[in-house]
């Protein structure tokens, strides 16, 4: 299997530890090494697995992220630390796509996302904007045909900056104690 030493322009579509796959040319064993190698407007494809390696801001990529088997392809994050997904508060819109995903650690949030058909359990988000500054032109979070489960919290589900932008289009919301879904 695969590490970083791929060639960078072959990086369209990469495979991170599907078995299925005999050609070891396309197959890496990390999803750290295949998101920090993608080329910009590539898709990575998960097997199921757990994927405590899944932190870390990426900068100036369009990416899809795609499970294969949403309640197996799990991201979570050792020792309680954040999760953190999108590009790190830069104004740069490029928008990140994340399909058929478990979440199951607290989220820190950047950039111009998309989840689809994910699930998110004992998840608390905080969602950044742009920087006041920039009030005209801030990131927004699109939320399709998910799940949001299993969570207790003191504030919100949901935190977002003054001037980010949430949408949720078909989701579910079930067991979750906290004061409010979304707050700013």
């Amino acid at each position: 299997k695969l590490t970083a030493s791929r060639l960078e322009d072959d990086n369209d579509v990469i495979y991170v530890d599907i078995p299925s796959i005999d050609d070891y040319d396309e197959i890496w064993d990390l999803y750290y090494d295949a998101f920090d190698n993608i080329n910009d407007g590539g898709t990575i494809y998960l097997s199921a697995g757990n994927y405590s390696d899944a932190n870390g801001y990426n900068f100036g990529k369009r990416v899809a992220v795609i499970g294969l088997e949403k309640e197996n392809v799990i991201f979570n994050v050792l020792y309680g630390e954040v999760l953190k997904i999108g590009n790190d508060g830069y104004p740069e819109h490029f928008l990140q796509i994340f399909k058929n995903i478990t979440f199951s650690a607290p989220l820190q949030l950047s950039g111009d996302l998309l989840f689809e058909d994910c699930i998110f359990t004992n998840s608390n988000i905080s969602a950044n904007s742009i920087m006041p500054y920039e009030f005209e032109d801030t990131f927004v979070y699109n939320f399709t045909n998910c799940i949001f489960k299993d969570s207790t919290f003191d504030d919100s589900l949901i935190s977002i900056y003054k001037f980010g932008q949430i949408n949720f289009n078909n989701c579910i919301f079930e067991n979750i104690a906290a004061n409010s879904i979304v707050s700013n």
